[in-house]
C-alpha cells in the first residue's frame, strides 16, 4: 500500500454516524472522546446525507454502527477513504449481528436492512474499535485489528455530586432508567419486584424513567412511568442528576447479546452516588464487587434478597453508594481515559503501514457488496409494493366510507320512511308464508305470464 499522506500523525477524525450528532451514541463514543482527546472531529453526515468533501482534510475516518445501512452513501464513503489513502475504523458498542429473538427490535426488523451493510464494514475495516473485551473477541475472527475503547462517563456532562437526603418517613424508590429495548430484562426481575412490593406495602415504591414498567406491574398503585424523548444526551445527563431515587436497578437477561454490553449504566448511575444492583453478566462483573460498591444477582430470589437488604437499610444505601461514585471517580471518568483514543488511532495508522488487503479479501468485500445492493433493491421493491397495496386499500376504505354516508343519507331520507311504512303494511296485510301471499304470488306469476304471451 502505499504510503500515506497524513503518515504517524493523527490530527483530524471524520465520523459518519445513523443518528444525531448530539445523540447518547454519537456523543460517548465520537464526539466526546475524540473532542478531550485532543483531535479535530468533523461531522461527516447527516443522516444519509454525506459530506464527501470532508474526507480529503481527513486523517482517519470512523463509522459507527448502523451507518452503513445507508448502502450507497456508506459506498461512495468507503470509496473516497480509499482514494485518499486514510485509514478506515468501524467503530460498534452492541453485537447488533447477533440481537436475541426477543428483542423489540427484533420484530420490528429494525436492524435487518443494515446486517449486510454492518458485515460488509467489519471486514473492509482497518481496524474495529469495540466497548468490551467480549465483543471484541466474538468480532475477532471477522477482523483481527480490534482495540477496545471502553465506555466511561463523560464527566463534563455528569459532574459527581452528592447524595440528597431523602426526607424521615417517605418511601424508598426504587428506580430504573432505559429504553423500551429493555422490555424482556425488566420483565425477567418482574416477579422479585411484585414480591418486594407486598412485603414492603406502604414502604417501597417504583420508578420507571423512559421505559414501561413490565406488564405484570403496569396498574399497581405504587409503580409510576415517566416517558422519556430526550435525544440529546447531555440534556438527559441534566435530566438524569433531577431524578430522585434511593436505589437503582440494571436487569440484563444473560445471552451473548447482553454478554457484550458495556457498564455505562453502572457508571450513570453511580455519578448520583446512589447505589444498584446489576445482573451478574460480564458488563457488570468488571466494574461491581459484589457488596460492596453494588450488588450481583442472577437468579429471581438473589435479585429479591439483594433489593431488600438495600430498601431496608439506609446506612448500607449510603455507604455502597458513595463506594460505587469513589469506583468512577477513581477509574471511569472519560477526562482520564480520553487519550486512550488518540493512542488507538496512531496505532490503526501505524499498523496500516504494513497490511495489505490480499485480494481474496477484496472479491469477498465486493461479493458481499453486490449481495448488499440486491438485497436492498429487493427491500425496496418490497417496500414499493406494500406502499401500492396500501394505497390501494386507503382508496377502497375511502369507497367503502362514502358507500356508508350514502346508506345513511338514503336511511334518513322521507322516501326511505315512506318505503319502511309500505313495507310494515305489506306485512300486515299480506303476512310471510300465509295463504294470502301464496295467491298475491299465484296471481303476480299469471299476470306476468299472460304478459309475455302478447
Amino acid at each position: 500500500m502505499p504510503e500515506s499522506p497524513h503518515a504517524n500523525t493523527i490530527w483530524t477524525v471524520v465520523g459518519f454516524t445513523a443518528y444525531p450528532w448530539e445523540h447518547a451514541l454519537a456523543s460517548l463514543r465520537l464526539v466526546e472522546p475524540i473532542q478531550q482527546a485532543g483531535l479535530r472531529f468533523i461531522q461527516g453526515n447527516l443522516y444519509d446525507q454525506v459530506f464527501l468533501e470532508t474526507i480529503s482534510a481527513a486523517d482517519l475516518v470512523v463509522i459507527q454502527r448502523d451507518f452503513p445501512r445507508w448502502l450507497d452513501a456508506y459506498l461512495e464513503v468507503i470509496a473516497r477513504t480509499r482514494a485518499a489513502r486514510v485509514p478506515l475504523v468501524y467503530e460498534v458498542d452492541d453485537l447488533l449481528l447477533e440481537l436475541p429473538e426477543t428483542h423489540p427490535d427484533v420484530a420490528i426488523h429494525y436492524y435487518t436492512p443494515a446486517l449486510l451493510p454492518m458485515l460488509h464494514a467489519i471486514l473492509a475495516a482497518d481496524a474495529l474499535t469495540v466497548t468490551t473485551p467480549a465483543l471484541a473477541e466474538t468480532l475477532r475472527p471477522l477482523n483481527q485489528s480490534i482495540w477496545v475503547l471502553p465506555n466511561y462517563l463523560t464527566d463534563r456532562l455528569w459532574p459527581l455530586r452528592e447524595p440528597v437526603p431523602r426526607p424521615a418517613g417517605t418511601k424508598v424508590v426504587l428506580g430504573y432508567v432505559g429504553s423500551d429495548t429493555h422490555q424482556p430484562d425488566l420483565e425477567y426481575v418482574a416477579p422479585a419486584l411484585t414480591r418486594l412490593l407486598e412485603r414492603f406495602d406502604g414502604r417501597l415504591a417504583l420508578r420507571f424513567w423512559g421505559s414501561e414498567p413490565p406488564p405484570a406491574l403496569r396498574t399497581h398503585p405504587a409503580v409510576e412511568a415517566t416517558p422519556l424523548q430526550i435525544l440529546d444526551y447531555a440534556k438527559f445527563a441534566g435530566y438524569f442528576s433531577t431524578l430522585q431515587a434511593d436505589l437503582f436497578i440494571a436487569p440484563l437477561v444473560d445471552s451473548n447479546f447482553n454478554r457484550c454490553k458495556s457498564s455505562i449504566k453502572y457508571l450513570e448511575y453511580s455519578a448520583s452516588a446512589t447505589p444498584g444492583v446489576y445482573s451478574r453478566v460480564p458488563p457488570y462483573e468488571m466494574v461491581v464487587k459484589h457488596g460492596v460498591n453494588g450488588f450481583l444477582a442472577s437468579t429471581p430470589q438473589e435479585w429479591e434478597s439483594c433489593l431488600a437488604r438495600l430498601i431496608e437499610d439506609q446506612a448500607l444505601r449510603c455507604e455502597m453508594g458513595r463506594r460505587a461514585q469513589a469506583t468512577v471517580r477513581e477509574g471511569w471518568l472519560l477526562s482520564q481515559h480520553a487519550h486512550e483514543w488518540a493512542e488507538a488511532y496512531r496505532q490503526v495508522q501505524v499498523s496500516l503501514q504494513a497490511q495489505r488487503t490480499s485480494r481474496q479479501k477484496q472479491a469477498y468485500l465486493q461479493l458481499i457488496a453486490r449481495v448488499a445492493c440486491q438485497a436492498r433493491r429487493y427491500q425496496d421493491s418490497l417496500v414499493d409494493r406494500v406502499a401500492r397495496q396500501e394505497g390501494a386499500a386507503a382508496e377502497l376504505a375511502a369507497r367503502l366510507e362514502q358507500s356508508q354516508r350514502e346508506l345513511q343519507e338514503i336511511s334518513g331520507s322521507r322516501a326511505w320512511r315512506l318505503i319502511q311504512d309500505l313495507w310494515r303494511l305489506r306485512l300486515a296485510l299480506i303476512p310471510h308464508g300465509s295463504r294470502r301471499e301464496r295467491l298475491v304470488t299465484w296471481l303476480l306469476e299469471r299476470m306476468m305470464a299472460m304478459r309475455s304471451q302478447h
